[in-house]
């Protein structure tokens, strides 16, 4: 079969680079777990490598947009795909029977009938993508792929040899006599009625549906010692057809077209995600196909969009749960939302689900939101205030000073950078000076990114900078909202969190005095 490129991830296949490790960027954004949550346990296919990789042009993002909305929307085409992947696990399956067989007659066989159920399941793929007609480009170029496959003289010889080799294997008819511990095989000599009244004496005897068995089933469907050295003889007594089956096998020992194993991998990494999606849209969640370029000129906007992780934590947990979604508009020149406001009222996972928002439509899939228009990015650099660890002979702020230093030297103007509580151990002179000094070099950079800080004359550094602030409830304002709106920051930021540094809260106030 032909080995021509066909794929429904990349317009260019052979030029598609992929990330073998996790980003660094993955365990801030919680990313991880939205990967883990998708791919499961079971990753035969391999595709995690796939969910670590943005693609780096519109025209892959379009192609993959395309394909999730018609797997999406169209569950004719879906079903088509979804009996495919099924069929290809049934081959997976009857090859998997070939390490377990003791002898080469068996082997042949398996092998055998892998092919057959290999035939079946591409023409059943051609019909269905026939009847289906799908819009997307790629799936039209799959259609067509298989279409000529399957028309192609050379799959149509195999496939009636594969048919009358099954012909004559189906006409061998054998008797085996067991007498003590000898088996005896030869061909049968009987008369043709007498086949007959043996298939309706045994067909008494057949319980498909009985499941009450005394004994276990077996680890699998092959063939035990008794029945595998009786083929052998039977082998052995018919070699004409067996010879054909072995010259059969011999001639299509990779007969599994390698576009075809690209094509049912490529397909978990929609189907996958779709099941998580599915599975949060039932908690009245909404996913949308963002507008994705490469015009760094363009606005970057997002409405209603939320945490998808955080959304798959709270529903695992409730299914009644409530997600609050936030909206964020970047006009050019600005580039960088400094985010104030007070301490868990969710700035934190704003930040989060901007990366989130980035990540995954620049892997052509649907985000969490509305609507929205992103633009492309290089890379993605998060700096999330970590825990101080013992063993580390470097105090905080130089660690941080040292991660800083590292994003600021690499990261470009298509670069999108997530800074979360930085210098929040010194003193505000000290996190204003040091803030302002990195929110400078980032601007002369150019990135487009989130900072969030207790400082709130950060917001108010450059034209580059839009301020956004964790809201309160106007008549309570010990109750965060979790809504994170554009306006000026109040200067209540610091405040707070000295107060909750040194337990100073209303509410910690209160329970002292209370006791």
């Amino acid at each position: 079969m032909s080995t021509g490129g066909i794929s429904i991830l990349f317009g260019d296949p052979e030029r598609a680079v992929v990330r073998t490790a996790e980003p660094d960027y993955f365990h801030d954004l919680r990313l991880d777990a939205v990967v883990d949550a998708v791919v499961g346990d079971d990753d035969q296919f391999d595709i995690r490598p796939w969910f670590y990789t943005p693609v780096d042009n519109p025209a892959d993002v379009s192609l993959r947009q395309s394909v999730y909305c018609e797997l999406d929307s169209n569950a004719t085409i879906r079903s088509a795909f979804v009996r495919f992947g099924a069929g290809m696990q049934t081959i997976r399956t009857l090859l998997s029977e070939l390490s377990a067989a003791s002898t080469d007659t068996e082997r042949l066989g398996w092998r055998v009938n892998a092919f057959q159920a290999y035939v079946a399941v591409i023409v059943r793929l051609s019909d269905d993508l026939e009847r289906a007609h799908p819009a997307a480009a790629a799936l039209r170029a799959v259609a067509d792929y298989v279409d000529t496959q399957v028309h192609s003289a050379h799959f149509q010889l195999l496939r009636r040899t594969a048919d009358d080799i099954g012909e004559a294997l189906g006409k061998i008819v054998y008797s085996v006599r067991i007498r003590d511990l000898q088996v005896n095989v030869q061909r049968f000599e009987g008369a043709p009625e007498m086949l007959e009244r043996t298939r309706v004496l045994l067909d008494r005897f057949d319980e498909p549906d009985r499941t009450d068995r005394a004994y276990p089933a077996a680890d699998h469907p092959g063939l035990n010692r008794v029945e595998s050295s009786i083929l052998e003889l039977v082998a052995g007594l018919f070699p004409q057809q067996f010879g054909l089956l072995r010259e059969f096998v011999e001639r299509t020992h990779d007969f599994i077209d390698p576009n075809l194993l690209r094509l049912d991998r490529e397909l978990q990494f929609y189907l996958r995600y779709r099941a998580h999606v599915e599975w949060l849209r039932q908690s009245g969640l909404e996913f949308c196909y963002p507008a994705v370029g490469d015009d760094r000129s363009s606005p970057t906007w997002a409405t209603d969009a939320f945490d998808i992780a955080l959304a798959a934590s709270l529903f695992a947990d409730d299914p009644a749960a409530r997600v609050v979604a936030n909206s964020l508009r970047l006009d050019p020149p600005e580039r960088m939302i400094v985010v104030t406001g007070p301490n868990q009222g969710g700035k934190t996972t704003f930040a989060r689900m901007l990366g989130q928002l980035h990540h995954l439509a620049g892997l052509g899939l649907p985000i969490p939101g509305q609507e929205g228009s992103l633009v492309l990015f290089d890379e993605i650099y998060t700096h999330f205030e970590h825990a101080e660890v013992a063993t580390d002979e470097r105090g905080k702020l130089e660690d941080e000073l040292i991660r800083l230093h590292q994003i600021i030297a690499t990261a470009t103007s298509r670069s999108l950078v997530i800074l979360n509580e930085t210098f929040s151990s010194t003193s505000l002179h000290d996190a204003r000076l040091l803030g302002r000094a990195v929110l400078t070099q980032l601007d002369r950079i150019g990135v487009r990114g989130v900072y969030v800080t207790f400082v709130d004359e950060l917001s108010r550094l450059s034209a580059s900078t839009v301020s956004m602030v964790s809201c309160t409830d106007p008549d309570d304002a010990s109750r965060r909202t979790f809504a994170i709106v554009r306006r000026p920051a109040d200067g209540r930021a610091f405040a707070a969190a000295l107060a909750e540094k040194y337990h100073l809260t209303f509410d910690e106030v209160d329970r002292r005095l209370v006791r």
